[in-house]
C-alpha cells in the first residue's frame, strides 16, 4: 500500500487498490497511532483534498486538547452578515487603512448582499452547505456581472481573504480556492515609466497651466524626487519631515503601525524649503504638505491625463505611479545594488523590487550595443 505525497500536515495518506474493483481507496492515519482508517473515498483530486482537511481538523482538535488552541465557539447560529462584520472587526484591529476597509466591503457586498440570510453555524453544526452557498455565491457573480476581467480578480482576490478567515475560524466544513476554481488569471499589467523629458515638459506644462497652480507641478516633482506613491504624499505631514536629520518619515503600505524612514538628499531638502514657503505664504503654515486629501486621487489623476493629452504624451498604464517607477528605474540604471533600491523603494520582499520594476532604457541599451561594435 504506496504512501501518497501529501501537505504539511500531521497524519499520513495512503492508497490501498481493491482486489475485487482494481481502483484505489483513502486511508489516513493519524499521528502516534498505527491503525489505518478507511474513508471509502476513491483516490481522485477532490477526495484526496477532503482527506487533508479531516487530517487539519483532527490536528486542530489534538492542539485544542493540549490547550494550544482556544477552544471553538459554542455560539449555536452565525449568519454570513455576522461573519462579514467579524472579518471587517479583525480588518481594523490588524491598522487597516480606511481605503483598504471600503475595497473590502465593496468587494464582499458586491458578492454577499445584506440581507443575505445564509447560515454558516445552524444549531451548533457546521456542514458542507455553508460552503457550497458561498461557492454558489461566487459563481452568480462571476456568470451574471459585466466587470472587466481585472476587476472581477481584483474582487475575486478579496472574497477568497473573507473564505479563508471563516475557514480559519471553523465556520466552514471546508476550504474553497476560488482563484483557482475559477481561474481569473489577468496576466497582470506593467506601469510603464515616464522618461526624464516627458516629465520635465509635464512640470512646465503644470506651472503655466491656468488657472495657476504651483503647488501640483510640486506635488509631480516630489513624486519624481522621491518615488513615493500619490496616496502616501497626500497623507505627509510637516511633523513627518525631520529637516535636521534629514528623513522623512512614512507609514509602512503593509502594516501602518510601522513606520518607514527616506532620506532627504540637496535636490529634494531644496524642494521642501519651497513647499513649506508655499504653505506658510498661501495656506497659513498648515500642518499637511500637500492640501489635497487621499481621496482627491482620481481628481489629481484626470488634471495629470490633461496636461498628457495637451503635450501629445502617450498615457499608457502609467499615471501617477510612473513617477515611482522613473524613480526606481534611475537607481537601477545608476548600478545601485538591488538592495539599496529595495530600501528607497521601501519593498517589504525583495521579490517585489526585482521581479515588478525592471530598467527598460533603450538609449542604454543603444550605448551598450555601440561599445560591443567597437571592440
Amino acid at each position: 500500500m504506496p504512501r501518497k505525497k501529501k501537505k504539511t500536515v500531521p497524519g499520513t495518506i495512503y492508497t490501498k487498490v481493491s482486489g475485487s474493483t482494481g481502483k484505489g481507496y483513502l486511508y489516513y492515519r493519524l499521528p502516534g497511532s498505527r491503525k489505518q482508517i478507511s474513508t471509502g473515498l476513491e483516490d481522485t483530486p477532490v477526495h484526496y483534498n477532503i482527506v487533508v482537511d479531516i487530517l487539519k481538523h483532527c490536528y486542530k482538535q489534538t492542539l485544542r486538547g493540549r490547550e494550544l488552541l482556544p477552544e471553538e465557539s459554542r455560539e449555536t447560529h452565525l449568519t454570513i452578515n455576522e461573519a462579514k462584520d467579524r472579518f471587517f472587526d479583525n480588518l481594523r484591529k490588524k491598522g487597516r487603512t480606511k481605503q483598504t476597509l471600503r475595497m473590502y466591503k465593496y468587494a464582499i457586498e458586491t458578492i454577499v448582499s445584506p440581507d443575505s440570510a445564509i447560515m454558516l453555524r445552524e444549531k451548533g453544526v457546521i456542514d458542507n452547505k455553508s460552503a457550497f452557498s458561498l461557492e454558489v455565491l461566487a459563481d452568480e457573480y462571476v456568470m451574471t456581472t459585466i466587470h472587466t476581467l481585472v476587476t472581477k480578480a481584483t474582487i475575486m482576490r478579496h472574497y477568497q481573504c473573507f473564505i479563508n478567515y471563516c475557514y480559519k475560524n471553523g465556520w466552514l466544513a471546508r476550504s474553497i480556492n476560488i482563484r483557482k476554481r475559477y481561474n481569473l488569471k489577468t496576466g497582470g499589467h506593467v506601469r510603464d515609466a515616464y522618461m526624464d523629458d516627458e516629465v520635465r515638459q509635464i512640470f512646465i506644462k503644470a506651472l503655466f497651466r491656468l488657472p495657476r497652480d504651483y503647488e501640483f507641478p510640486l506635488l509631480i516633482l516630489f513624486l519624481r524626487y522621491t518615488g513615493f506613491r500619490i496616496q502616501e504624499s497626500l497623507r505627509l505631514y510637516w511633523s513627518d519631515i525631520d529637516i535636521d536629520r534629514k528623513v522623512i518619515v512614512v507609514a509602512n503600505k503593509m502594516d501602518t503601525a510601522r513606520r518607514d524612514v527616506f532620506p532627504i538628499y540637496h535636490k529634494l531638502n531644496k524642494l521642501l524649503l519651497v513647499l513649506k514657503r508655499l504653505s506658510i505664504q498661501r495656506y497659513r503654515n498648515q500642518d499637511k504638505v500637500f492640501r489635497w486629501e487621499p481621496t482627491s486621487t482620481s481628481v489629481l489623476n484626470k488634471r495629470l491625463a490633461g496636461i498628457e493629452e495637451s503635450l501629445g504624451i502617450k498615457k499608457g498604464m502609467r499615471a501617477f505611479h510612473g513617477f515611482r517607477r522613473t524613480f526606481i528605474n534611475a537607481l537601477i540604471d545608476n548600478g545601485e545594488s538591488v538592495y539599496n533600491v529595495q530600501e528607497l523603494a521601501r519593498h517589504g520582499n525583495i521579490q517585489t523590487t526585482i521581479t515588478h520594476y525592471k530598467s527598460r532604457n533603450p538609449n542604454k541599451l543603444i550605448d551598450i550595443m555601440d561599445t560591443m561594435s567597437n571592440q
